[in-house]
């Protein structure tokens, strides 16, 4: 059972994984009281605590297994270049090598590492052999690793939560992992790299993958909630308000024309955030961002894709959450899981994780 906290909703899924695929069992949503999840930490506890309990009531699940996700501020995924080395001696060094690029002492964080250079394996390394008497000295060979830290403090924080909930944690993921998992489920491997987006409520998770393999990420504190900051501040309305005026519910004598430039300036605002993130990739590698895939629960607003597009000067789709799931109409409304889709693409990618994707727990 997959469990998805976001700054808006606790999502929940639970899929069944056969020979054919997966398929999906239960799905449901509630929302969360305002501020009880802010930029991916959790700022009330008993709050999340407590909707967690109703949504498990609500959907009278037996299974106490869970996998949540993480991300934030506490998050630290660092792609860096070590001389090429087997596996094992790689663990004896990365620990040192991870301290200058962590911005928290060592000691609080759990830290994980994932070879992913697709051309070198410990085998290799272990092969290969320096010549006996070399003519010139050549370059040390390099081979890339994916660093993944996570605070112990806000790993602890969620584990708590779980078991108050009388769930048992067994897995802590990353999100934007679980964004390469459902995009791994839907999509053909692609050369050259794409960038996946969830754009929620008070964050955004950005993944770059590059051949099918993260190779650059970042946890935006941009979201739906800065477009409705936008609305409170150039409409004077309370921020209740304005995210009925961001959805178009229209009230005393708001137009939509009246709306139009406070959105459009919230969503620049993530636009540039988004371009960033794409630049600080680029200059550092070969490839070029071709095409942005879009999820979270922001892109439920007509039009973001367009917008998005023109603004960051990149192709964009929507997220295929559901393509290769199997599903059972009788059971799932398709007009209910269509507008889900967007929404779902955290939890689904939790949900199909494996027990040997990287985590932090």
């Amino acid at each position: 059972m997959a469990i998805d906290i976001g700054g808006y909703s606790i999502k929940l899924v639970r899929l069944a994984e056969s020979a054919k695929g997966y398929e999906l069992l239960d799905m449901g949503m509630i929302s969360l009281p305002p501020d009880s999840m802010v930029e991916g930490e959790i700022e009330n506890p008993e709050a999340i605590e407590e909707t967690l309990k109703n949504l498990l009531k609500m959907e009278q699940l037996k299974s106490k297994n869970a996998v949540m996700g993480i991300s934030g501020q506490s998050v630290i995924i660092k792609k860096i270049s070590v001389p090429r080395m087997a596996e094992k001696d790689l663990e004896e060094m990365i620990k040192e090598e991870a301290e200058q690029y962590l911005p928290f002492d060592i000691e609080e964080v759990n830290l994980d590492f994932e070879i992913v250079s697709p051309e070198v394996s410990a085998e290799a390394a272990e092969e290969q052999e320096a010549p006996e008497e070399p003519e010139e000295e050549e370059e040390e060979p390099q081979m890339d690793v994916l660093i993944v830290a996570a605070r112990k403090e806000t790993i602890q924080v969620f584990q708590d939560v779980a078991e108050a909930a009388g769930l048992r944690l067994r897995v802590l993921d990353l999100d934007v992992f679980a964004l390469e998992n459902i995009f791994e489920l839907n999509y053909e491997l692609q050369p050259g790299a794409v960038g996946l987006v969830n754009i929620g409520a008070t964050l955004t998770n950005m993944n770059i993958v590059e051949n099918g393999v993260t190779a650059f990420s970042r946890d935006i504190p941009v979201g739906g909630n800065t477009i409705s900051e936008e609305i409170q501040t150039r409409l004077s309305v309370g921020f209740s308000e304005a995210e009925s005026l961001k959805l178009g519910i229209m009230f005393d004598d708001f137009t939509k024309e009246d709306v139009v430039k406070p959105i459009q300036a919230g969503i620049e605002l993530i636009c540039l955030e988004l371009r960033k993130t794409i630049d600080l990739y680029e200059k550092t590698s070969e490839h070029k961002v071709s095409k942005l895939y879009l999820c979270g629960g922001t892109c439920l607003m007509s039009g973001i894709d367009r917008f998005i597009a023109d603004k960051v000067e990149t192709e964009t789709e929507f997220l295929k959450t559901f393509r290769n799931i199997k599903i059972n109409t009788k059971k799932f409304d398709p007009e209910y899981l269509e507008k889900m889709e967007a929404v779902m693409a955290i939890t689904i990618g939790l949900a199909i994780r494996k027990k040997d994707d990287k985590q932090v727990s």
